[in-house]
Order: structure tokens, then sequence, then C-alpha cells
């Protein structure tokens, strides 16, 4: 078996929808067999670990044993075997892919931690001051906002290919979201960074630190929030009923009716998105090809010659050539 992108993604693909039937022992069987034949001793342990569990909730089960918490005890099983083969997706990508994701992933591992790099943004503020006071050309500070810049492109390669951040990781970004230090520009490249990230590779950790920032007190802050949570509801809508916290945190987020209202926002400007998606395919794929024939059967028909000054017989044109005109201009 060839193992490429479309195998890793529909191999994926299948142990999602097992794992989201509640179909767990089928989803580690797939996993198992997926790393017969491509060994990761981590990966091996933690998933075996994952399967003696489940196999004693069986045990206690046929024996009867009474057990309140045996469901909640299930759910967590079936959300750590999620987490499980979102690590197993990643490393198999990151061995048989050349991707910009992979290759960016790579570079980063070889760089600064996300603690330094957030550590150089913050410094940026008090650097600025200091030029500004002592070196006014206009090089000088074309050279600062320049290497402000170069750490702007680290942050967001190292958040962005990240598939799931540390407990470490995630206090540094949480320290990040309410410094006084960080200007809203970095936060919000931060924020569109973890909505990268999160559309890549589910992360608990990722969302809990956007839901913290929907509660920023600058506005644009709260909206690439509230931005990244909305799509993160749209996709992983399944998932997150297996992540009580997480999805404790939306609830309570959605008795502020400012943060309610502009989730309801987004949602309609996807819907709107998606009507659009299906407008420009109809218009190039039903309208602009009748127009094209019609026009070159027009042209066709014509004498373009200084003698013959006339109108062309616009009348020689087929009806559906007026429906379609038609249905575009009400499109428009």
């Amino acid at each position: 078996m060839q193992v490429n992108l479309e195998y890793i993604e529909k191999s994926y693909a299948e142990i999602d929808r097992n794992l989201g039937s509640h179909h767990l022992l089928e989803a580690i069987r797939q996993m198992e067999n997926l790393l017969l034949t491509h060994p990761n001793w981590e990966l091996s342990s933690q998933l075996e670990q994952l399967k003696t569990s489940y196999h004693y909730l069986l045990q206690y089960l046929m024996q009867g044993t009474e057990d309140p918490q045996r469901d909640q005890f299930y759910t967590q099983l079936i959300a750590d075997a999620w987490e499980i083969a979102d690590r197993l997706r990643h490393y198999l990508l990151c061995q048989h892919t050349t991707l910009l994701y992979v290759q960016t992933y790579k570079k980063c591992q070889q760089g600064e931690s996300l603690r330094q790099i957030i550590t150089q943004l913050e410094a940026f503020t008090d650097d600025l001051a200091v030029l500004q006071l002592t070196d006014s050309r206009p090089a000088s500070l074309k050279q600062a906002l320049l290497a402000h810049e170069a750490w702007q492109d680290k942050l967001f390669d190292r958040v962005w290919t990240c598939p799931q951040w540390s407990a470490e990781e995630h206090a540094t970004a949480l320290d990040a979201l309410h410094s006084e230090m960080l200007i809203p520009a970095d936060l919000c490249l931060l924020l569109s960074a973890v909505t990268l990230g999160l559309l890549q590779c589910f992360d608990r950790r990722k969302i809990d630190f956007a839901i913290e920032a929907a509660r920023h007190t600058d506005l644009s802050v709260r909206v690439r929030a509230l931005t990244c949570l909305t799509l993160t509801l749209h996709l992983y809508h399944t998932r997150l009923d297996f992540y009580s916290s997480q999805y404790t945190h939306f609830l309570d987020l959605q008795e502020d009716s400012d943060a309610r209202i502009g989730i309801h926002t987004i949602y309609l400007q996807l819907l709107k998105a998606q009507d659009t998606q299906k407008i420009t395919k109809k218009i190039r794929e039903e309208i602009l090809p009748e127009m094209v024939r019609n026009m070159q059967q027009l042209n066709h028909g014509l004498d373009v010659s200084e003698e013959n000054d006339m109108n062309p017989d616009w009348g020689s044109l087929s009806p559906e050539f007026d429906e379609k005109i038609k249905q575009m201009n009400e499109m428009i």
C-alpha cells in the first residue's frame, strides 16, 4: 500500500467517522493496522493503554458491576482515541508528505519556542519608543519594523503548524493575551494562526484560548476570536460533544449577548459565502457558456464592413440567451 496524502486522509476520515459513531473498538483496530505498517513506539504505547482501559470497561459491564460514571468514562475514552488519531495523522503526514504545512512544522521545531517569540514581540513597544527618542531616521524605523515583522512570521508559523499545544504553550498564549506589552495587531495575528491550526488539527487548548480571547477588551481581537470559534463549531460540532469542558465554556460564552450576536452574524456571512459559491458555479458552468455560444452565432452572421452599417439582428438570438441574461442580472 502506497502511503500518500490521499491514503492518510482517507484512513483518518474512516477513524473519525467511527469515533463519531461511538465505534471505538473499530477505530482502535484501524489505528493498530496503521501502526503495524508505520511503527511509532509512543503512539503504540498510548493506544495500548487506551485499549486496556476499554477492555476493563467491557469486563466490568459484562460482570454487571454498577458504575454511575461509566458513560462519562466511555466518552473520555473516545476523546482520548480522537487525540491519538490526530497525532497519528500528523506523524504520517510528516513521514510521507512534503506539504507546506509539514515543511514549516519541521523548520519551526529547529527554531525558537513560543515563549521566546512572544518575548521578542513584547519588546517591540519599548524598542519603538526608545528609537523614536534617540534615532528618528526613517531607515532605523524601517529596520525595526522589518525585524518585528520577521518575529510575527515566526509566531504565525509556530502556532499554525503546532498540532496540539502543550500545557506550557497554552499558558504562554494566555499570558500573551493579557499582556499589556503586546500590541492588538500581534494578538490578532496569533488568533489567525490559532484558527488555521484548528482547521488543520483539533486542539482543545487552542479552543480554550479562543474562548478566553472572545472576552478581550479590544474589538478586533474579539472579532478574530469569535470567527475562530464559529469555524471550530462548524467543523467539529460532532466531536465537541465528547469534550464537556470546552462545550460548557461555549455555553457560558453565549450568555454574553454581544458574543452571541457576533457568532450569529459570522454564521450568516458563512451562509452567504456558500450562496456566492453556488452563484459563481452557475454563472461559470451554465450562463457564460450559453452567452458565448450566442455571441459566436451573432458574430458569424454580422457583416462588419463599412458599406453595411446596420444594427445587428438581435432577434436572431435564442430565447434561452435572454433568459440567461435575466438570471445573471438577478444574481448580481
